[in-house]
């Protein structure tokens, strides 16, 4: 659940009250428009309220989140596991029938398997 927090709009007047320090040397008309501006500005902050998101929130987010991980981390366990078991059997009776195919299919992986590697591309951390 989000809430509205006013210490939020005090912040943001004090923060926005220094920045009111007008230079002397600005022209009236110019003074006029910053005076303006931070009317506009208070008037924004009174009308739009600021949102701010409870840390029961950001706990349930983690918890939701934590919980997709591991059934991903879960299903792709499997995945590899049955992946591994069929090509391990295939290879195993690929040796006993015919010992040149699978050493020939050894040889082949031998020289894929770094050029796959090397144009995979990589999953960038943050992005």
């Amino acid at each position: 659940m989000v809430k509205h927090n006013d210490s939020d709009h005090e912040q943001l007047k004090v923060h926005r009250n220094h920045l009111s320090d007008v230079p002397a040397e600005l022209s009236q008309d110019d003074q006029r428009t910053v005076s303006v501006l931070h009317n506009a500005l208070d008037s924004l902050d009174s009308h739009i309220p600021i949102m701010t998101p409870s840390s029961e929130w950001f706990q349930q987010q983690i918890l939701l989140r934590q919980a997709q991980r591991s059934k991903r981390l879960l299903r792709e366990l499997f995945m590899f596991v049955f992946v591994a078991i069929g090509l391990l059997s295939a290879f195993i009776s690929a040796a006993l029938q015919e010992p040149s195919l699978f050493l020939l299919v050894q040889l082949a992986s031998l020289i894929i398997a770094p050029i796959v590697i090397v144009l995979l591309p990589r999953k960038q951390v943050g992005a």
